[in-house]
Order: structure tokens, then sequence, then C-alpha cells
């Protein structure tokens, strides 16, 4: 009963004596704060950058489908540091040691799994939130940078996988428009957004 389409074990309006154990938040107390008895186990699985590739796959972007496979969210990350970083430097009124060092970081500033720390994770949210239509003003916020150095990230998610941010604004605009995205031509099965359609009618 979500209206992103997430599967749900319960919960919400309908469910409200259950709790929805597929979407649980990240938090390791809330998550440990679950037990089983002896001779049983609960397991935890999660998709790695799963609604990307579920929207590479409908957008038929293979440049995603390909970073999909290996550590998409250090490349994103990478590419997005580097334009911040050449931002900067393109900015700075002197072109001294400061302009010399950004210049220098635009060119071989490199993000990885491991290091540096938080720059990757802060990113993963960047390039979700990009393909979803985030805003210079958020992604700053998210990065702790100027709104013109978040605006040359967006660019660079932008710029990778032109294929996917078409496909999601053609089908933004359908649902906008129909109340209702449709999930498989083929098929024809659909998801209806009642506060939408609500909207629609007036």
């Amino acid at each position: 009963f979500t209206n992103t389409g997430r599967m749900s074990s319960g919960g919400g309006k309908n469910e409200p004596d259950k709790y929805n154990a597929q979407n649980l938040p990240r938090d390791p107390e809330l998550r440990e704060a679950f037990g089983t008895t002896e001779g049983n186990w609960i397991n935890t699985a999660d998709y790695s950058g799963a609604e990307l590739v579920v929207m590479a796959s409908h957008a038929q972007d293979f440049k995603l489908l390909e970073l999909s496979k290996g550590d998409m969210h250090s490349h994103f990350a990478t590419l997005g540091w580097r334009e911040i970083y050449r931002v900067r430097a393109n900015t700075l009124a002197v072109k001294g040691e400061d302009y010399i060092k950004y210049e220098e970081m635009s060119r071989t500033f490199t993000v990885t799994k491991k290091e540096p720390e938080g720059f990757r994770t802060n990113y993963k949210a960047i390039a979700f939130g990009v393909v979803y239509g985030a805003y210079g003003k958020k992604v700053a916020q998210v990065l702790n940078v100027s709104v013109k150095e978040a605006e040359g990230a967006i660019l660079t998610v932008k710029r990778e996988i032109p294929d996917t941010i078409k496909m999601v604004e053609s089908r933004s605009s359908f649902a906008a428009h129909n109340g209702y995205i449709i999930h498989n031509d083929r098929t024809n099965s659909r998801r209806w957004f009642p506060a939408l359609i609500k909207q629609l009618k007036g």
C-alpha cells in the first residue's frame, strides 16, 4: 500500500497493528532490537542500487547498467567532487595557491569505498536525488557546498546518464497529466496515484 510502489509487509493506515519489516530505517539500534527464538534466525538483505538499476533497465541506459556492475556511487562521487573543485577554482578572484590546489583536485580527486570517509556515502543520496529532480539548494545542503558548486555536481550526474534522466522526466510528466504510470507496456500494468488524481479532478 505504498504510493511509491515499494513492497511493504504491513503498517500504515491499512494495517496499523503490523510493522513494515521490509522498509526499516538503517539505524543499527533499531535493527538490533529484533530477536528470535532459539534455532531460528533473522537475515537482513539489501539490493545494491536497485532503484537505479530498475530505472536503467526501463530507460535502456546501457551506460548506467554498466556502472551498476561496479562501484557506481564512487564513480558519481568522483565526477561530482571534481566538478565542485573546478567550480571552486574558477570562482576565486585571485589565482593563487588555493586556485592551484582546487584546479589540481578537479583533475585528480578520487573517491573510493574507503576514502575519503563520507564522500561516497553522501553522494549516494545525490545520485538518486538528481534522478528524482533534486535542486541545487538541497544538494548544496547535503554536500555542504555552495549552490553554484551543487549545480555543477548535478550536471555531472545528468551528463553521465542522460537516457535515464530523459525517461524519468517523460514518465513523471505523463503521471502528472494522467494520475497513473504504466509499469509494463506489454502487460499494461499500472500504478495509480490517488492524491494526484484527486488534485487533477480539482
